[in-house]
């Protein structure tokens, strides 16, 4: 039940993040070329884990407050080898076994105003380890950044923009496509080109959210015209 414990009064000792246990002192840094880590130690079959897996707990707390909590609150972990438990004031929160990409995880329900306690597992070896087999150093750990992600809930999750030429170049069409995270009747944007010679075009997005502008003899980029315009949407 470390996850319940509060940062400042267990037992455990400080270890620097990012990095690997290994660097840190605990464990020893183990080089395999052609061969898994447990090959020769555990007869093991594709998708087992081995008995021997160190593992890491760790602990920490951070503070929020009140305006904090109007907003959507994610964790980011950029990078954990190999497989972690999250939990938040003693909440499970998620699991992930991919090493090498962000896993992030909507923790708005789980934190309060004040100090809120976050507790990491961290396992040395998953599953998915049979798949990130390769010639490097086998380390384990939270090796990659840790952010609280604070966003406001009505906001542009994704944009696609698209351009045409049309009249053979006379004239270009550019379109914007937005994914927003409310109704897009919520949210008015504005979209507006900027001209290479300062002229302005701007339009506001329909039901969809999605925008339409034409531009007149456009400037096309080409190596020795590097011509760019500028598309802002707020």
């Amino acid at each position: 039940d470390f996850w319940a414990m509060n940062p400042e009064r267990s037992p455990f000792g400080s270890i620097e993040v990012p990095s690997n246990v290994e660097l840190q002192g605990y464990g020893t840094p183990q080089y395999v070329n052609t061969m898994y880590p447990w090959d020769g130690l555990e007869p093991l079959k594709a998708g087992e884990v081995p008995q021997e897996n160190p593992v890491g707990s760790y602990l920490r707390s951070f503070v929020l407050t009140a305006e904090d909590l109007q907003k959507e609150i994610h964790i980011a972990f950029e990078g954990v080898q190999s497989a972690f438990f999250l939990w938040v004031n003693g909440t499970f929160a998620g699991y992930s076994e991919g090493s090498f990409t962000t896993a992030e995880f909507d923790i708005g329900s789980l934190v309060h105003a004040g100090e809120n306690i976050l507790a990491v597992r961290v396992f040395k070896y998953c599953s998915g380890s049979w798949l990130e087999d390769q010639d490097y150093w086998r380390l384990f750990g939270i090796f990659r950044n840790v952010s609280l992600l604070l966003r406001p809930r009505k906001r542009v999750l994704d944009l696609s923009i698209s351009t045409h030429l049309l009249h053979g170049g006379a004239e270009a069409e550019v379109a914007a496509r937005c994914t927003l995270s409310c109704a897009s009747g919520e949210m008015v944007l504005s979209c507006t080109i900027h001209t290479p010679g300062g002229k302005q075009l701007a339009c506001t997005n329909d039901s969809e959210g999605h925008f339409s502008l034409r531009l007149t003899a456009p400037l096309l980029w080409s190596a020795e015209t590097p011509t760019l315009y500028l598309l802002e949407v707020c």
